[in-house]
Formats: structure tokens, sequence, C-alpha cells
């Protein structure tokens, strides 16, 4: 077919010069095409200007081309996944926009699609405040361009991207030489949107079929061959980066952090359709109680799966089945498979009506008014506290989802002080804001909060914790006891 080629990995990346504007289809490293990341690596090629959901994990992968600082501005949505990443930005060598999940790789799909714009209500609440904050020159956080009033609402509208990738560089399964893809498991995620948004696509699959060959079975996409003019396809040595691996030994649970997902799990019921996000609020999966209710429960994840199972038993894991914080899961009879711009779709269209995240503080200031409190949960920042921005990632667009649709419903689970003793629970939050009025539920390892609008209640002790007083004591606003209150049973 007219437009596709067949190179090796280092004839299609010499392709690539200095200065190329390249965006490359992964999610914590799933889907990164490994042996054109090792010949992008050799080749010289300095100055790239990269768009990709994050910089992957330290020395594999993107992690490779930032070691040897080949990469000039980075656009992504969680630059915090890679140290390597965010010491070239604080050394001022590394220029990095900062993007909301969702709105990034909507601004990708659009792209490829011929449209100039949209509007989303993702970071409204963000927009004004990022304003306030002096950051580096070389930071930016980008939620839209403009706010606009439309229907009674408030959206901001997002301009596409002005210039094309010049490559997307892509992870398949199969492909036939019209350039048909196969692609399997969350390793989906951005490789289909990627490839449909660049001048030229060069695609590392495990095999090269004829035309016809391709049947896609259980938890895997096809991408017709009309998704780009220009394609080269370069067969792989079969490598692929299994993230969990490169991110340390996690260790085990601990029984505080056992103990809020134990609690969270009353909170489920049989055909809720959930996103568990990441941190404490992951480790849902993996409890014991949850197995009982797999198969009627459905858990999304914004790397493009529903119905995700437990982890997996050590040595069955597979690098093309992970969730949103690069841990791998296994495969329940209601899996399916999507690319990351349906997942968002789903998310922003109330179609995953309970979320829970973790989170850095809670504020009370919109209680009042709303019964629901704000969330914070993105970046530690304020005239004190000044950390590195490690990203946005989805939970913006979560929380946003929440708030817009009714019926909705956000769970923060989350350790009750911070690591210092830092109270997290307080008045009105200090660090930039993810969504205001969104939070119903507060789980800790203190205590469980309804937020009504009389106030933050609380309702239930932890086993360990003897007083409401004492849990008082470690909140920053002031906490209504239940007349009923209780101890946690689990």
């Amino acid at each position: 077919m007219k437009g596709v080629s067949i190179m090796k990995a280092k004839e299609a990346i010499a392709l690539i010069k200095n200065g190329d504007l390249v965006s490359v289809g992964i999610f914590f490293q799933a889907g990164f095409p490994v042996d054109l990341g090792h010949a992008l690596a050799e080749s010289g090629v300095k100055n790239i200007r990269l768009i990709t959901n994050d910089p992957g994990l330290p020395n594999v992968g993107v992690g490779e081309w930032l070691i040897n600082e080949q990469i000039s501005s980075l656009t992504c949505s969680y630059p915090g996944t890679n140290p390597d990443a965010m010491r070239l930005i604080r050394e001022g060598k590394l220029d990095v926009s900062i993007i909301p999940q969702g709105t990034l790789v909507e601004m990708l799909r659009a792209l490829g699609s011929g449209i100039g714009g949209f509007y989303v209500r993702t970071g409204l609440d963000a927009y004004a405040e990022m304003k306030k904050i002096n950051l580096p020159s070389n930071v930016k956080v980008y939620f839209g361009q403009k706010k606009e009033r439309i229907g009674g609402k408030e959206w901001l509208f997002v301009p596409t991207f002005s210039h094309k990738p010049k490559f997307a560089l892509v992870r398949a399964e199969v492909a036939d030489t019209n350039g048909t893809l196969l692609f399997r498991g969350t390793a989906t995620n951005f490789g289909p949107i990627v490839a449909g948004c660049a001048d030229t696509v060069i695609v590392e699959v495990d095999r090269i079929v004829k035309p016809g060959q391709i049947i896609p079975g259980h938890h895997e996409l096809v991408l017709p061959p009309n998704y780009a003019r220009n394609k080269i396809l370069v067969k792989s040595s079969g490598e692929k980066i299994s993230p969990w691996l490169h991110k340390g030994k996690g260790g085990k649970t601990d029984l505080a952090t056992f103990m809020i997902v134990k609690r969270a799990l009353q909170e489920i019921k049989l055909g809720d359709v959930i996103n568990p996000g990441i941190g404490i609020p992951s480790e849902i999966r993996n409890q014991k109680d949850f197995l009982k209710m797999q198969e009627e429960v459905l858990l999304q994840v914004e790397c493009g799966a529903l119905g995700i199972g437990p982890r997996p038993v050590a040595g069955s894991e597979h690098s093309n089945f992970i969730d949103a914080a690069g841990e791998p899961f296994s495969r329940t009879s209601n899996l399916t498979i999507f690319h990351s711009a349906d997942a968002f779709a789903q998310i922003r269209g109330g179609k995953v009506p309970k979320v829970f995240l973790g989170g850095l503080q809670v504020g009370m200031k919109s209680v009042k008014k709303t019964s629901k409190a704000d969330l914070s949960n993105w970046w530690m920042y304020d005239d004190k506290v000044k950390k590195d921005l490690n990203g946005i990632g989805g939970a913006m667009d979560l929380a946003q989802a929440v708030k817009d649709n009714e019926g909705c419903e956000l769970i923060v689970l989350m350790k009750h002080v911070g690591p210092k003793g830092e109270k997290k629970i307080m008045d009105n939050y200090t660090f930039p804001v993810t969504a205001k009025a969104v939070v119903s539920k507060i789980i800790t390892d203190k205590c469980v909060i309804e937020i009504t609008k009389k106030g933050p209640v609380v309702t239930e002790l932890m086993p360990w914790e003897e007083t409401f007083e004492s849990v008082q004591a470690a909140t920053g606003t002031k906490l209504i006891k239940a007349k009923n209150l209780k101890k946690v049973k689990v």
C-alpha cells in the first residue's frame, strides 16, 4: 500500500533531526517502542520537542533520552514519574508544559481529526489560581486559552496544537503491510491517538503480516490503515518495559492503609463503575473482599480499560496490562480495552460515577454553600512548602466530572496528617486546587468524615483511635461529632 515502508530501527530513527517535534504513545512506559527508543538514544539527535503523557521512568524508555539531555521541551500531564525529568526542570535545562491528562489526549485527537479547538470544564477552579503563582520561566501549567460562558455554564476554550508532530513513535503488537495496527491491553493508551496526528508514524511491532491476517482477540484494538499517510514499520526484538520492576519494591501495605481501603470497600455497591485513582485508592482491587465482587463491580483506568482485576500472582504479570500507576492487573471476564481519549470521554460524560482519589489537602471553604469540600491533590506548593510540580495526571478530569454530573461521588482516601504531622484537613486549602466543592466523604487512618452543610461530621473512628478529641487535635478545621459516633468495623 502507498505510504508504507519497512525499515530497521536505526534506519527509521535516522529520519529524525535536531529540533524535531516528536510524539510518543505511552502511559507509565506501557506501549513504549523499546528498540526505537534505544536507537534514538544512540543517534545523538538533540533538542527534541517531545509530546507524551509522561516521561516514563529513570534510565529506561524516555528516561534514556533524558539522561542524554536530548529533550529540550516536554509537553505532558505528569512529569513526576521520572526524577531525572524533575532534576532537569529544576536546573532549567528542560522546558515543560503540564496539561491535564484528558485535555492533553483530546488536544492530540483533535489535531489528528482536523478540529481547531474544543471546550472543557477541567481545570476551571485552578485556571485563575495558577495565574497568582510565580512559576519558573521554563515551567508552564496549561488548562486552556480563555474562559467563555456557553449555555449558562463556564467553559475553557482549548485550541488544538498549532503544529503536527513531525514523527510519532508507537508500539503495537501486529501490523499488516497496509499499515493496519493491532494494539493489546492498556499498552494501547495514547498509541492510536498519537499515530493519528503526526506527519510520519514509526511503528514498532512484533509481527508484520499480510492484509486480512489481523484478527483481533479479547482485549485487543485495531487501528485502520488510513490513520496516517506515511507509515514506517519496524520489526521488534520483542523487548518490553515492565514499569513495576523499575519503580522499586513497594513492600507490604501498612496497617493504616489497609484499614482505609477496607473501610472504603463498604462504599462500593454491586453494579458500581469506579475509578480507583492511584496511591492508597488503587489498593482497593487487591483486597480479598473485592475479589468477591470483582465480576459485578467495574474498575476503570485512564490508560484505557474497564473491568480490571487484582494484582496477578508473581510471575504472571504482563507489561501490556497495567493500571494508571504502572502496576499490573489481572484480567476479569468483564475486561474491555479502549484508548485513553475514550477513557476520558467516559469520565467527562459521567459514565464513571464513583471516584476514589488521594489527597494532599481537603478544605472546607465551600461546605456551607454546597455540602461538598474542596480538594488539592496534585501539587504541594504554598509560601512555606515549595515542592516539585509532579503533575496533574487524570485527577482534575475525574474531580470536575464528579462536579458536572448528577449522581457522581468523590471520596478521598488519605492519611489524616502529613509525614511531619502537618494537618491536611483544614478550613481552606493552601496548595493549588484540583476542584472546589467536590468531596463528599473522607476516609483516613483516624476516622470517617461525612461532609454536610453544617460542616464535616466524624461518623466513625478507626479501632485504634480512642476519642473524637484526638481526631480534632490532628485537624485544621472544626469537626462535628456524630450523635451515634462508632468504631469502624471491617
